[in-house]
C-alpha cells in the first residue's frame, strides 16, 4: 500500500511539473496580437452576471453565494466611511473617534488630512458614483500597467481581476484603490529619464503614506536611483518619514489602535500573525496546522526552485535596471511588509498584481527554472484561497519567501556587495 501511495505521489508530481512547463512555455511566447481585450471581456461577463442576478435575487447575496465575495449592503461599505465621515465632519464630529453618520457606526481609521475634503460638500449620496469612478480608474490603470499581453498572460490577469479577493476591494470601494492609483502615477513618473519627474513619483508615494500609513513601505522605490543620488535621497526620505511621525505620532497611534481591531477578526485577513492567532483558537487550529504542515512539505521543492532561479539569473548582472523592476519592488515591499509587520485585510493582496509584469519577464529569462511560473500560479491561487480559507496562509508564506528572494535579486549591485550575505555572496561580488 505504501509503495502504491509513493508511486502515485511521484506520478502526480511529474504531472504537475509537466503542467508548469507547459504554462511556462505559453506565458513566454511572443504574440503578434494584443490580448488585453480578454481582460475587458472577462470583467464585462462578470458584471453582466451580477446585473442579471438582480432580476431574481439580491445581487449582494448572489455575489456572496456564487462568487464568494463578502458583499455588504448598502454598496461600497468602506467608501461610506469617507462619505459619511465628510457629513459628520461638517457637523463638527471628530470622526476618527466618533462617526455616527456611518451606517455601521464605525470610526474612521484614516489620517485627518482626509477631512479637509469635507468642505467640498461630498456626502453619502455620492457614494455610488465615486465608487464606480474608482473601479473604472483602477481597471484603466491595470490596462496601462500590464502592457501588451499574449493569450496566456491575459488569462492570468483575468483570473486575478475576477478573483474574490480582487473583487472584494472593488465591492467595498476601499480607499486602497486611491493608493493604487497614486502608485501607478508614481510608476509612470519613475519611467522618466529626468530626475525631477522621478522625484515627483517618489513624492506621490510619500503622499500616499500621508493618506494611509502602509504606503510608507513603498518608498523602497528610491532604489531606482544610483550612487550618491540614492544615498542622499535615502537620508531625505528617512528624515521626511521621521518628521511626519514626530508631528503626527499621536494621530498615528489612534489610527493604529483602530486598525488593530482587524486582529480580532481573523477571517478575510492575512499574515503570519493571523496564522499564529488562529492557532490559539480551537475552531481554527486544525486548518492552520494544515497550512503549516503543507508549507513544511513544500519547502524543499520551493528552495530547490530558488537555487535553480539564482543560477539562471547569474548571466544577467543588470537586473536592477529592468523595465518592470520598480513596479515589482513596490508590490513586493507592500506585500512583505503588510504580511510581517501588521495584520491586513485580504483586499490589500491586490497590490501584489504589481509584481506580475516582472514575473512574466522572468519566465523568459529563467528558462531553466520554474520559480517564476510557480510564483505566478501561487499569486493567482491565493486570491481565490483567501475566500475559502483553505491553504491560504500556506500560499501566502510561499509568496512571502519568493518575494523576499526576488527583492534581493533586484537590489542594485552596490547594495548586494554591502549586504554580502548567505548563499548569494558569490554572485554579489
Amino acid at each position: 500500500m505504501r509503495l502504491f501511495a509513493s508511486t502515485r505521489l511521484i506520478q502526480l508530481w511529474i504531472r504537475f511539473a509537466h503542467y508548469l512547463a507547459r504554462v511556462q512555455q505559453a506565458i513566454g511566447q511572443n504574440s503578434q496580437r494584443d490580448y488585453r481585450f480578454v481582460l475587458v471581456l472577462a470583467l464585462a461577463v462578470y458584471g453582466l452576471c451580477l446585473y442579471a442576478s438582480s432580476f431574481f435575487t439580491e445581487y449582494h447575496i448572489f455575489w456572496q453565494q456564487w462568487f464568494r465575495v463578502n458583499a455588504l449592503q448598502p454598496a461600497f461599505a468602506d467608501l461610506r466611511v469617507l462619505t459619511s465621515g465628510f457629513e459628520c465632519a461638517r457637523l463638527g464630529y471628530d470622526v476618527t473617534l466618533n462617526n455616527p453618520c456611518d451606517p455601521w457606526g464605525r470610526p474612521s481609521p484614516y489620517p485627518r488630512l482626509w477631512w479637509s475634503l469635507a468642505r467640498l460638500g461630498i456626502d453619502q449620496s455620492h457614494t455610488i458614483i465615486i465608487g464606480v469612478i474608482l473601479a473604472l480608474s483602477l481597471y484603466g490603470c491595470i490596462w496601462w500597467l500590464v502592457g501588451r499581453l499574449n493569450i496566456a498572460q491575459a488569462i492570468v490577469y483575468s483570473l486575478f481581476l475576477c478573483s474574490p479577493t480582487a473583487m472584494l476591494l472593488v465591492e467595498r470601494g476601499n480607499n486602497d484603490i486611491i493608493i493604487f492609483l497614486l502608485f501607478c502615477a508614481a510608476l509612470w513618473c519613475m519611467k522618466s529619464l529626468r530626475f525631477v519627474i522621478r522625484l515627483g513619483g517618489y513624492g506621490l508615494v510619500y503622499f500616499g503614506m500621508m493618506l494611509k500609513l502602509f504606503p510608507v513601505f513603498g518608498l523602497v522605490v528610491i532604489l531606482r536611483e544610483q550612487g550618491k543620488r540614492f544615498w542622499w535621497l535615502t537620508v531625505v526620505t528617512v528624515a521626511a518619514v521621521l518628521g511626519y511621525v514626530g508631528l503626527f505620532g499621536q494621530e498615528i497611534e489612534v489610527i493604529s489602535s483602530i486598525s488593530r481591531a482587524a486582529q480580532l477578526s481573523p477571517n478575510n485577513t492575512y499574515g503570519p500573525k493571523i496564522l499564529l492567532l488562529q492557532l490559539t483558537q480551537p475552531q481554527h487550529m486544525t486548518r492552520e496546522l494544515l497550512n503549516i504542515v503543507s508549507f513544511i512539505l513544500i519547502s524543499p521543492w520551493l528552495f530547490k526552485l530558488i537555487i535553480q532561479s539564482h543560477r539562471a539569473l547569474r548571466p544577467y548582472p543588470n537586473l536592477a535596471q529592468g523595465q518592470h523592476v520598480s513596479a515589482f519592488r513596490l508590490g513586493a515591499a507592500i506585500f512583505i511588509a503588510t504580511s510581517v509587520v501588521s495584520v491586513s485585510w485580504d483586499y490589500r493582496l491586490f497590490f501584489i498584481v504589481l509584481t506580475l509584469p516582472q514575473l512574466f519577464d522572468l519566465v523568459v529569462l529563467e528558462k531553466t527554472s520554474q520559480l517564476p511560473v510557480a510564483a505566478i500560479a501561487t499569486t493567482v491561487a491565493t486570491m481565490y484561497l483567501s475566500s475559502i480559507s483553505l491553504f491560504d496562509e500556506c500560499a501566502n508564506l510561499m509568496l512571502l519567501v519568493v518575494n523576499i528572494y526576488y527583492f534581493y535579486e533586484f537590489l542594485p549591485t552596490s547594495l548586494k556587495q554591502l549586504l554580502n550575505i548567505g548563499p548569494f555572496q558569490q554572485s554579489a561580488n
